[in-house]
């Protein structure tokens, strides 16, 4: 266990590390774990550096097991041409694609890169970089991008937001929308969702006219903006 190792033991470290490789592949090859191929992957990626291999394990895992945080990473590494993976948005929508058809789960970690993969899905077909002939561009757009703000992605949330609110190819603007979207994206973390929802209070777009909820959410976009300038300095 974790907390019987010496960590400032450098041969304990290396045997606990090499335990604890076996147990993922184990579990990932022996016993069919889609979970386990993904801490397997998330292994080789994190603690090994071995990036090739950490990209062939979340690409098995998932075109076998449909495990949406392995193709969200398979996503990933699609889109910056990593661990030998081909620099392609096209793959990259492929794989995001594949996640967001993945069913809510319990685990809210795995609902994360499930509900980040529905919006980058969202975002590259309203760029057109990609084709979808499955159902009208815009269906597909608006349903990933409600699942994605459904499970809670703040940017997910604004960009739908912005959607609502400027209205997109057939939708109309809906400003009501648009503020009810803006609001969560700001009390899920997104600054830019904190700036129109106070502009919005401003000026009774969408809600009602509140110099005091318009100053509420400025205040709270100032804030997050100071959070995000720490921790990129690392103050």
């Amino acid at each position: 266990m974790a907390g019987l190792v010496n960590f400032k033991d450098p041969e304990e470290v290396k045997e606990y590390l090499s335990n604890t490789e076996i147990e993922f592949m184990f579990g990932c090859h022996k016993e069919k774990d889609a979970d386990c191929c993904y801490r397997l992957g998330e292994f080789l990626e994190t603690i090994r550096k071995k990036f090739p291999e950490a990209a062939t394990t979340y690409k098995e895992c998932c075109d076998k097991y449909k495990n949406a945080p392995c193709c969200f990473k398979v996503g990933q590494y699609h889109m910056l041409g990593k661990g030998g993976l081909e620099k392609s948005e096209l793959e990259a929508f492929k794989y995001y694609r594949s996640a967001c058809q993945q069913e809510k789960y319990r685990d809210q970690g795995k609902n994360d890169r499930l509900a980040t993969a529905c919006c980058n899905m969202a975002l590259l077909l309203q760029q057109e970089t990609v084709e979808e002939t499955e159902k009208p561009v815009q269906s597909r757009i608006l349903e990933a991008l409600q699942k994605s703000c459904a499970l809670n992605d703040a940017v997910g949330c604004n960009v739908l937001s912005y959607f609502y609110m400027k209205g997109f190819e057939d939708l109309k603007p809906n400003l009501r929308l648009a503020a009810k979207y803006a609001e969560k994206s700001c009390e899920l973390g997104d600054y830019r969702g904190c700036h129109n929802i106070s502009l919005m209070h401003a000026r009774g777009d969408g809600v009602e006219k509140s110099y005091e909820r318009a100053k509420s959410f400025s205040e709270k976009k100032e804030k997050l903006m100071n959070q995000s300038t720490s921790l990129s300095f690392g103050n």
